[in-house]
């Protein structure tokens, strides 16, 4: 059936099927799918390997068939292609999750979960100073994502702490020696 707006408006879902699909005679591969509790939604249905995929467009309410049909042009021009326009999708959302997850996720909201998950069972002056020391060495590290902090720079503030350490005590010796023998 070619798809109008009227049409699309006295579109109903089966009776008994939780949705119905319509597809448009004008248009390859663009369909409505009408659900049971009475939403319309396009999309486009294409065939890539074997196996249906769909990408859904979006309410028929919010998008004009026009350009419901433009985007069904697209996408079917990028099948044609040989590409996989649900594939390159759920990539993208994948991605875009794995890059908020890895920016969200600083150092020091891993001190702060640290802290209060495996420091709970310790003295509270004791936690408190473990998350403290870490903090002041680190610095420089605690607004930046935590998968961004390597090895490298985990070595170079510890091989720090250590030539700090060793110079203040290196420093308090010798005032002790001084005060001792002189």
């Amino acid at each position: 059936m070619k798809l109008t707006h009227r049409k699309i408006e006295t579109l109903e879902c089966a009776t008994g099927a939780k949705d119905t699909l319509v597809f448009d005679d004008e248009q390859r591969g663009l369909g409505v799918r009408i659900t049971a509790g009475g939403s319309k939604t396009y999309l486009v249905q294409f065939t890539i390997g074997g196996q249906k995929r769909r990408i859904p467009l979006g309410s028929c309410d919010a998008i004009s068939l026009a350009d419901a049909r433009k985007a069904a042009s697209a996408i079917m021009g990028d099948v044609a292609k040989g590409r996989d326009p649900a594939a390159d999708r759920k990539a993208s959302a994948r991605e875009a999750q794995r890059k908020a997850t890895h920016e969200a996720l600083t150092l020091d909201a891993l001190l702060e979960q640290w802290g209060a998950l495996r420091l709970a069972d310790r003295r509270e002056r004791y936690a408190a100073e473990a998350v403290r020391a870490i903090k002041y060495a680190f610095a420089k590290h605690l607004k930046a994502p935590a998968a961004d902090l390597d090895r490298a720079a985990v070595v170079r503030v510890l091989d720090n702490l250590t030539k700090d350490g060793k110079a203040a005590m290196a420093s308090r010796t010798a005032a002790y020696g001084r005060a001792c023998y002189h």
